[in-house]
């Protein structure tokens, strides 16, 4: 559930990006397709600042994501018990990947940390020594 969840929340961040990229240099193309929906003369240049508008705000959501998804997956992580994923896990599901966070809010406690400390010889390089201790 951890992979799934953390899985998720990086398309998340991925796909606000693009969204806010494609509405920044194709707004024509956007413009295109609202025309071959609708069928209609659109005013192109109120089109285009509407469509501007969106990339903007699109813009600075993909921020936001990006941010709140750096901090869900490291929450993830490093979490020890079910209670300190629960801001990460709304804040996912409004902001980053709705699957992501429902996911993330599901992670059961046997997949946390619970209760074990993380020394700095798991998170340096592994060494013989500790990778003869994981094998036992």
């Amino acid at each position: 559930m951890k992979i799934a969840s953390k899985v998720f929340l990086i398309l998340g961040m991925i796909i606000f990006p693009v969204y806010a990229l494609v509405l920044f240099f194709a707004p024509d193309s956007m413009i295109n397709i609202f025309e071959l929906l609708y069928g209609e003369n659109l005013n192109r240049d109120a089109m285009k600042q509407v469509i501007l508008i969106m990339a903007i705000m699109m813009s600075v959501i993909s921020v936001i994501a990006l941010v709140i998804g750096i901090f869900a997956i490291q929450k993830i992580h490093y979490a020890a018990s079910k209670k300190e994923l629960i801001v990460f896990g709304v804040l996912s599901i409004l902001f980053v990947s709705v699957i992501g966070g429902i996911l993330m809010l599901c992670i059961p406690n046997e997949e946390l940390n619970a209760g074990r400390t993380i020394s700095l010889s798991e998170i340096s390089a592994p060494t013989a020594e500790n990778s003869d201790q994981k094998q036992e």
